[in-house]
């Protein structure tokens, strides 16, 4: 089975570099542990979880990012690609 999401660079261009983020804080770890109780009492804890923002490069305007993931082949990868949109 293969699944596609898409992000726009408004979205992507925004998140800091990888290399600017700092790691989960103490009182980070509270907040996501606060998340996860909530997720938890409505349970959907095996449906929905929490990611660290960031990007890797930037975006053209031109441009998004696609993920696709294959469960077949255990692959998740997220190339850019132009923005058909025109």
């Amino acid at each position: 089975m293969t699944t596609t999401a898409k992000m726009h660079v408004i979205q992507f261009n925004e998140l800091p570099d990888i290399s600017e983020v700092d790691p989960v804080s103490e009182k980070e770890r509270g907040c996501l542990e606060a998340v996860r109780q909530v997720i938890d009492a409505h349970g959907c804890i095996t449906r929905f979880g929490v990611t660290l923002l960031h990007n890797h490069f930037h975006l053209a305007e031109d441009e998004i990012l696609v993920e696709t993931s294959n469960s077949e082949d255990r692959s998740l990868v997220s190339p850019p690609a132009q923005d058909k949109r025109g």
